[in-house]
């Protein structure tokens, strides 16, 4: 006799299906309240960076100094856009919708003396990637509140400041966003199998690409999550990673292509070294995580890089520790091996194997790749949450886990706030770096030149209160613009001292000081009425005009496409009044940077000087291009034009 299925009464059908709808309503409605928690937290955590005033290691060339990004135009996206190989605003890979992005910033209105839509934006996207995290965690692990925890503390975490205020720094939270959309997208096409999750997945790995080229190993991560939390590993998994490896593929030769004459002197050159730069990087990110202390911009690499530095000793054994007890894990469990091995592939590019920087490590580069590890805490924060029990109070074990989160957040709330605190100035910030790198040639150097510039400022401050008549104000303001001065001697010798000969940025900048304070001498020496005074301004100025020659010429000896080196060398010429070899000069500096402001102010001022009126005005219009706010170019332009109006037709 055939047996028949017992049918359930509707009345209780229907009963189960409310409930269970119920029960999605509730998740959904869960999900969306701490995801307003989330935002609220981590926006104030972060909140003191929307004043951040200070500029980051290449802050100058991403905005101050970059013609494109301060002229947002579509011609300026355009040329984004189509520099694949060889950007020429910004000496680095390709990273289009990062420029795109710091474009549109300017637009908003962003000034160097107004940094807030910058980092207003910044702290959006930094939103944004928290409850990004939050809502993979939970795709993954389906436990709200397990996600909820882990996400905070990553948005509150004092390993993600420096990507807020620092301008650059954009693309890492561009590539972060477009990364995570990727990996909830392949989460949502591994259960439903929907031919556009996989093309979102395609077009958001595409994006991650074009904003930072270090997202390059997501088609990996994506094989790691298909072994484990999705375990559905198969042949077929492989095969639809192809075309996304493919683009990487593209994306990783185009990048080393563009890198190639940029590689750091440091770089491994052995398979020995290389291995010693990862067993440390592989130690210090997770510490760092589980202790952020003494958080810096500038990481440098140990001297020596051998056993005998303690902490690429304590790297390797560390590493050699953790493998061990990873490959043990494995009789288990799935998670924290391939949680790790996430987190390794994703931070892999920028580990320091290969040579494009001058640290060690840095807190950016672990941005992304902590969702490894982000998945491995969150799958075992859930497993001890547990399930929520039919009562509405909390369990014990709930009420101690919620605490102890608490109580992490609250620290990391903290340190976040204090870390923040060091990128309130430039100077500031600089010093705090080379508190904790005394010997770094590129930091000594910067903090010289901001030093040096903020001499600048007291000096113009000085003249104007002369001009007023206050001339107690204008003796202060010359005594503080000449101890920065000296200040900001001392910092370029040591920098150009601890650096290697390829590194010439002090030595220009050096030269460019002793060469600016030669024409301070000069200008003294003309209303010198002491015979003795006379004869020590005019043996200063020459000492100080003849190093700056030769600090430009080791310069371009070193690197013949050193553009300011070529400039400063053109402004001695001039000053000298050997026009010839000025135009010489300048006209080289074009060739390597044709956005070169100070090159063609000067050539205006010459072409001006010979009568060629047109090519001057030409000149001027291309520097204010490229520096709309100079006055002193734009006064030049506006009596050329009303000496010559037939010139007006050219241009405004």
């Amino acid at each position: 006799m055939a047996r028949h299925a017992r049918k359930r009464p509707a009345g209780k059908r229907l009963t189960e299906l409310s409930d269970g709808q119920a029960d999605v309503r509730r998740r959904r409605w869960t999900l969306a309240g701490a995801a307003a928690v989330l935002a609220v937290v981590v926006a104030a955590a972060h909140w003191p960076a929307l004043h951040a005033r200070a500029l980051g290691i290449d802050d100058d060339e991403y905005f101050r100094g970059n013609p494109l990004v301060r002229n947002p135009s579509w011609e300026s996206a355009g040329q984004f856009l189509r520099e694949v190989r060889n950007p020429s605003s910004v000496a680095g890979y390709y990273q289009p919708l990062n420029m795109i992005s710091l474009m549109l910033d300017v637009a908003a209105g962003a000034t160097p003396d107004n940094l807030v839509p910058f980092h207003r934006t910044s702290l959006i996207l930094h939103v944004l990637n928290t409850l990004g995290v939050m809502l993979l965690l939970y795709l993954l692990f389906g436990r709200v509140w397990a996600a909820a925890i882990v996400a905070l503390l990553f948005g509150v975490h004092p390993m993600t400041v420096e990507t807020i205020p620092w301008i650059g720094e954009r693309k890492t939270l561009l590539a972060a966003f477009f990364a995570l959309a990727c990996l909830i997208l392949y989460v949502l096409y591994a259960r439903k199998r929907r031919t556009w999750l996989y093309l979102g997945v395609a077009a958001t790995y595409v994006l991650a690409l074009m904003a930072k080229p270090t997202s390059t190993p997501l088609p990996v991560l994506l094989l790691l999550m298909d072994y484990w939390p999705l375990k559905r590993i198969r042949w077929r998994c492989v095969l639809e990673k192809v075309p996304l490896l493919a683009l990487g593929a593209a994306s990783a030769a185009i990048t080393v292509a563009s890198q190639s004459a940029k590689l750091h002197a440091d770089a491994p050159r052995d398979l020995g070294r290389a291995v010693l730069i990862v067993c440390h990087n592989v130690i210090f990110y997770p510490y760092k995580m589980l202790w952020p202390a003494n958080l810096t911009s500038h990481y440098p690499i140990p001297h020596p890089m051998g056993l005998s530095h303690p902490m690429v000793l304590a790297g390797v054994i560390g590493t050699a520790l953790l493998l061990i007890l990873l490959a043990v894990s494995l009789r288990w469990t799935r998670a924290p091996a391939v949680g790790w091995l996430i987190f390794f592939v994703a931070i892999f590019p920028a580990i320091g194997v290969v040579g494009f920087t001058n640290v060690i490590a840095s807190d950016k580069f672990a941005y992304l790749p902590a969702v490894g590890l982000l998945m491995v805490l969150a799958h075992y924060l859930g497993r001890l949450w547990g399930r929520s029990p039919s009562s509405p109070r909390p369990a014990p074990r709930q009420i101690a886990v919620g605490l102890a989160a608490a109580a992490l957040v609250a620290g990391c709330f903290w340190q976040t706030r204090r870390y923040l605190a060091k990128w309130q100035d430039t100077i500031g910030l600089y010093r705090h770096m080379v508190a904790h790198a005394p010997n770094a040639p590129m930091l000594l150097n910067n903090l010289g030149y901001f030093v040096e510039e903020d001499g600048h400022r007291l000096e113009a401050e000085a003249a104007q209160a002369a001009a007023a008549g206050s001339l107690p104000d204008a003796r202060n303001r010359s005594e503080q613009a000449a101890e920065s001065y000296r200040e900001a001697l001392g910092l370029y010798e040591r920098a150009i001292a601890a650096s290697k000969p390829n590194y010439v940025d002090p030595r220009v900048n050096l030269g460019k000081l002793l060469f600016h304070l030669a024409e301070v001498k000069a200008a003294q020496l003309r209303t010198a009425t002491d015979p003795a005074r006379i004869r020590q301004l005019r043996t200063e100025s020459q000492r100080m005009r003849a190093r700056a020659v030769r600090l430009f010429e080791q310069a371009v000896e070193a690197r013949p496409d050193n553009v300011s080196a070529l400039n400063n060398l053109g402004a001695v010429a001039l000053a000298e009044g050997d026009e010839a070899r000025a135009v010489e000069y300048f006209t080289k500096a074009l060739k390597v940077n044709p956005y070169h402001h100070s090159a063609h102010a000067n050539l205006g001022v010459i072409m001006e000087h010979r009568g060629r009126y047109r090519e001057a005005a030409a000149h001027y219009r291309a520097a204010l291009r490229t520096q709309p706010g100079a006055e002193n170019i734009l006064k030049r332009l506006e009596a050329l034009l009303r000496a010559h109006p037939e010139l007006a037709a050219d241009g405004p």
